[in-house]
């Protein structure tokens, strides 16, 4: 855990309840803290789990409340999956590339010359750029496998069902007969 990122992190909330007299709950920090205990990604399970295994009882509608308002706030970020979202903390990320796939959210880092060629050139108009996030959602080629062989099979299927369906057809025209 980047526990400078944890502290700043921790202001930050400290600083927008403050500022909107919003109540301070235990709770709201103990999320954040375990969030910025993850080294990576994390979905709402196994932050609940995290969270039961430090013996700390939240509610769902708690943690999930907590959650949108830490996206609100930039605190973490969300990816969307297919399936779930996940989560990470973007306070102390440093910039980079990666590659996301939507099916399994499994993640991975790249280096890329030709982007970073990108980030050098970018223009930015009236904005002092300090960090970058780039990250291509996408299919990894296990899951596409996964995907392209349960679509053949349910072609397989739908072939079958069809010549099932005919020769029923067939069946019941000479039992009329």
């Amino acid at each position: 855990m980047d526990k400078v990122a944890a502290k700043k992190a921790r202001e930050e909330l400290e600083a927008y309840l403050a500022t909107g007299n919003h109540r301070k709950t235990e709770e709201r920090f103990v999320i954040l803290d375990t969030i910025y205990s993850f080294s990576g990604t994390f979905n709402l399970d196994a932050l609940s789990a995290k969270l039961e295994k430090r013996e700390i009882m939240v509610s769902r509608a708690t943690m999930f409340n907590a959650i949108k308002l830490f996206i609100k706030l930039r605190l973490i970020m969300r990816h969307k999956m297919e399936g779930e979202s996940l989560y990470e903390p973007s306070i102390g990320r440093k910039s980079h590339f990666s590659q996301i796939c939507t099916v399994c959210g499994g993640k991975k880092e790249l280096k890329v010359k030709s982007m970073l060629a990108l980030k050098n050139n970018l223009l930015l108009e009236r904005f002092q750029g300090e960090s970058y996030d780039i990250t291509v959602y996408g299919i990894c080629s296990s899951c596409k496998a996964v995907r392209t062989r349960m679509q053949r099979r349910e072609e397989r299927m739908r072939k079958k069902a069809e010549k099932l369906k005919e020769l029923h057809a067939i069946a019941v025209k000479n039992i009329k007969h």
